[in-house]
Protein backbone atom coordinates (compact mmCIF):
# COMPACT_ATOMS: atom_id res chain seq x y z
CA UNK A 1 0.00 0.00 0.00
CA UNK A 2 1.96 3.34 -1.21
CA UNK A 3 1.60 6.05 1.68
CA UNK A 4 0.63 9.12 1.00
CA UNK A 5 3.78 11.18 1.08
CA UNK A 6 3.11 14.63 -0.37
CA UNK A 7 4.20 16.26 2.97
CA UNK A 8 7.01 14.66 2.66
CA UNK A 9 8.34 15.39 -1.08
CA UNK A 10 7.25 19.15 -0.22
CA UNK A 11 9.80 18.78 2.57
CA UNK A 12 12.36 17.53 0.53
CA UNK A 13 11.45 20.05 -2.49
CA UNK A 14 11.79 22.85 0.17
CA UNK A 15 14.88 21.59 1.68
CA UNK A 16 16.67 20.82 -1.91
CA UNK A 17 15.40 24.01 -3.58
CA UNK A 18 15.83 24.84 -6.86
CA UNK A 19 18.38 27.02 -8.10
CA UNK A 20 19.02 26.59 -11.85
CA UNK A 21 22.49 27.60 -13.41
CA UNK A 22 23.98 27.28 -9.58
CA UNK A 23 27.60 25.91 -9.61
CA UNK A 24 28.50 23.18 -9.59
CA UNK A 25 30.08 23.03 -6.56
CA UNK A 26 27.74 25.23 -5.11
CA UNK A 27 25.17 22.07 -6.17
CA UNK A 28 27.18 19.37 -4.12
CA UNK A 29 28.16 21.53 -1.04
CA UNK A 30 24.40 21.96 -0.97
CA UNK A 31 23.28 18.77 -1.23
CA UNK A 32 26.27 17.64 1.42
CA UNK A 33 24.85 20.30 4.22
CA UNK A 34 20.88 19.04 3.19
CA UNK A 35 22.38 15.25 4.39
CA UNK A 36 24.52 16.53 6.97
CA UNK A 37 21.49 17.98 8.54
CA UNK A 38 19.89 14.69 8.14
CA UNK A 39 22.44 12.71 9.37
CA UNK A 40 22.90 14.93 12.49
CA UNK A 41 18.84 14.54 13.25
CA UNK A 42 18.57 11.02 12.83
CA UNK A 43 22.00 9.81 13.71
CA UNK A 44 21.10 10.10 17.68
CA UNK A 45 18.37 8.42 16.99
CA UNK A 46 19.12 5.02 14.89
CA UNK A 47 22.93 5.04 15.47
CA UNK A 48 25.34 5.33 12.77
CA UNK A 49 24.99 2.17 11.41
CA UNK A 50 21.37 2.40 11.33
CA UNK A 51 21.80 5.62 9.20
CA UNK A 52 24.43 4.22 6.89
CA UNK A 53 22.76 1.05 6.59
CA UNK A 54 19.47 3.15 5.74
CA UNK A 55 21.39 5.09 3.29
CA UNK A 56 23.27 2.78 1.50
CA UNK A 57 19.65 0.23 0.44
CA UNK A 58 18.30 3.99 -0.47
CA UNK A 59 21.09 4.57 -3.09
CA UNK A 60 21.26 0.79 -4.19
CA UNK A 61 17.20 1.70 -5.07
CA UNK A 62 17.91 4.84 -6.68
CA UNK A 63 20.98 3.84 -9.10
CA UNK A 64 18.84 1.14 -10.20
CA UNK A 65 15.64 3.37 -10.77
CA UNK A 66 17.60 6.42 -12.14
CA UNK A 67 20.66 4.69 -13.67
CA UNK A 68 23.55 6.76 -11.98
CA UNK A 69 26.79 5.72 -10.61
CA UNK A 70 26.75 5.46 -7.16
CA UNK A 71 30.03 4.47 -5.37
CA UNK A 72 29.31 2.30 -1.92
CA UNK A 73 32.13 0.73 0.18
CA UNK A 74 30.19 -0.01 3.09
CA UNK A 75 30.64 2.80 5.09
CA UNK A 76 30.17 2.40 8.57
CA UNK A 77 30.98 5.72 9.73
CA UNK A 78 28.69 9.28 8.19
CA UNK A 79 31.40 11.04 8.13
CA UNK A 80 32.95 8.63 5.60
CA UNK A 81 29.55 8.64 4.26
CA UNK A 82 29.30 11.77 3.74
CA UNK A 83 32.41 12.20 2.50
CA UNK A 84 31.48 9.53 -0.39
CA UNK A 85 27.92 11.20 -1.33
CA UNK A 86 29.99 14.40 -1.56
CA UNK A 87 32.66 12.66 -3.91
CA UNK A 88 29.70 10.71 -5.82
CA UNK A 89 28.23 13.70 -6.75
CA UNK A 90 30.72 15.69 -7.61
CA UNK A 91 31.23 13.01 -10.13
CA UNK A 92 28.18 14.12 -12.18
CA UNK A 93 27.90 17.14 -13.85
CA UNK A 94 25.36 19.81 -11.96
CA UNK A 95 21.81 18.34 -13.29
CA UNK A 96 22.36 14.98 -12.61
CA UNK A 97 23.67 15.49 -9.32
CA UNK A 98 21.08 17.41 -8.41
CA UNK A 99 18.38 14.81 -9.65
CA UNK A 100 19.88 12.46 -8.09
CA UNK A 101 20.21 13.68 -4.92
CA UNK A 102 16.17 14.05 -4.76
CA UNK A 103 16.46 10.19 -5.91
CA UNK A 104 18.57 9.68 -2.67
CA UNK A 105 16.76 11.85 -0.67
CA UNK A 106 12.77 10.09 -1.79
CA UNK A 107 14.09 6.98 -1.69
CA UNK A 108 16.23 7.11 2.06
CA UNK A 109 13.00 8.93 2.91
CA UNK A 110 10.43 6.74 1.65
CA UNK A 111 12.38 3.94 3.72
CA UNK A 112 12.54 5.67 6.59
CA UNK A 113 8.54 6.19 6.48
CA UNK A 114 8.18 2.19 5.39
CA UNK A 115 10.17 1.68 9.36
CA UNK A 116 9.09 4.24 11.74
CA UNK A 117 5.75 5.39 9.28
CA UNK A 118 4.85 8.83 7.08
CA UNK A 119 3.65 11.20 10.25
CA UNK A 120 6.88 10.58 12.07
CA UNK A 121 8.98 10.65 9.07
CA UNK A 122 7.66 13.79 8.16
CA UNK A 123 7.72 15.26 11.37
CA UNK A 124 11.67 14.21 11.73
CA UNK A 125 12.09 15.82 9.04
CA UNK A 126 10.45 19.23 9.40
CA UNK A 127 12.81 19.32 12.56
CA UNK A 128 16.00 17.76 11.08
CA UNK A 129 15.52 20.69 7.87
CA UNK A 130 13.70 23.67 10.04
CA UNK A 131 15.72 26.29 8.72
CA UNK A 132 15.20 24.63 4.99
CA UNK A 133 12.25 24.43 5.00
CA UNK A 134 11.26 28.41 6.17
CA UNK A 135 13.77 29.01 3.22
CA UNK A 136 17.05 29.40 4.93
CA UNK A 137 19.81 27.73 3.55
CA UNK A 138 22.58 29.11 5.51
CA UNK A 139 25.38 27.02 7.46
CA UNK A 140 24.36 26.85 10.67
Amino acid sequence: MEINNNARHELIRKAVGDSPGIRHADVVDHATRVWVDLAAHLTPLIGEAGFCALYGRAARLAAVADHWPVVLNGERSVGTLLLSIKNSLASIEPERAAAANLALLDSFTKLLAGLIGDGLTTRLLKTAWADRSEGNHNER
